[in-house]
């Protein structure tokens, strides 16, 4: 067998205070005298393994999903609101209940399809375009040239 390797000491491991919330957060210790070789790449931590820019890319994208410190409730404050709040307490106002207003938005949902219907359905070609005849209708397999 070859010369033993020292082992790397799990006292060593210590925290980075400006890395401190991330998931790579830990690094060894190189002040201590305890370690003087380094161990093979081999017998690393995996988060060792990882470049310094990935680490640190890593490391800001989990405090950004973590949110502020502390926690912040997020709130819209509208210019006028009384003005912008207005349709929906008149329509609190008018339909009290829930099924009312669902009823409401049906028939408004029934209203805009039929007017989408039969605006298509009156949908007619003119018979002669000045100078070009008249229009053919084109299939989705036609070609121009």
């Amino acid at each position: 067998m070859g010369p033993q390797l020292p082992q790397p000491n799990i006292d060593l491991i210590e925290r980075r205070p400006d890395l401190e919330e991330g998931p790579m957060s830990r690094r060894v210790s190189t002040t201590s005298t305890a370690v003087q070789n380094p161990s093979p790449a081999s017998r690393l931590p995996k988060w060792c393994k990882v470049p310094l820019p990935v680490r640190r890319l890593s490391n800001t994208i989990w405090r950004f999903i973590q949110g502020p410190k502390p926690p912040q409730r997020q709130r819209i404050r509208t210019f006028f609101p009384s003005i912008q709040n207005a349709p929906a307490k008149y329509l609190h106002k008018l339909f009290p209940n829930q099924i009312a207003r669902y009823a409401l938005g049906l028939v408004f949902f029934a209203l805009w399809i039929m007017t989408f219907v039969l605006i298509i359905s009156n949908v007619n070609l003119p018979s002669d375009l000045a100078g070009f005849g008249s229009p053919v209708r084109l299939s989705c397999t036609s070609s121009f040239w």
